[in-house]
């Protein structure tokens, strides 16, 4: 069914490209995206040196809002 290998190739990749769309349409299996690295079932993108997910700083706001 072209629904649940639109939501497949969702779940597994978070986002699909035409290239992809047109192989489910046609009833194929997608291939995954460019740059795609499988990190033994982790599903992470190619690694870009840039520390991926780490959470970044948070600056707290101090001063109020400005009226308008």
């Amino acid at each position: 069914d072209i629904v649940e290998a639109m939501t497949a190739a969702l779940l597994d990749w978070e986002t699909i490209d035409a290239e992809q769309v047109k192989a489910i349409m046609e009833g194929r299996k997608p291939s995954p995206p460019a740059g795609w690295v499988d990190k033994g079932g982790n599903n992470d993108r190619a690694d870009d040196g840039k520390g991926g997910d780490a959470p970044q700083p948070v600056t707290p706001i101090t001063d109020p809002a400005g009226q308008h």
